[in-house]
């Protein structure tokens, strides 16, 4: 389930903690959409899907992060 060989192509792009991450296709059939590697928990990767059920694309969900971080209020120290 971890051989190196399940993410050829991909650049990871977040941890998530608890070792999760997303991770960036950059090959293949795939090529810009966000997959979730939750296989720490036995679930294995799988494309993020949105709310239209479709393949989140890196453009989507940095957008989608952006607006997420505009509305978030900073939490002072």
């Amino acid at each position: 389930m971890f051989a190196p060989e399940r993410t050829a192509g991909a650049l990871g792009i977040c941890h998530l903690g608890c070792a999760q991450r997303e991770w960036l296709i950059i090959s293949g059939s795939h090529r810009g959409a966000i997959w979730s590697d939750c296989r720490a928990d036995g679930a294995g990767l799988t494309p993020l899907l949105g709310l239209d059920r479709k393949p989140v694309t890196f453009a989507q969900g940095y957008i989608d992060w952006l607006h997420h971080a505009e509305r978030t209020p900073l939490e002072a120290n």
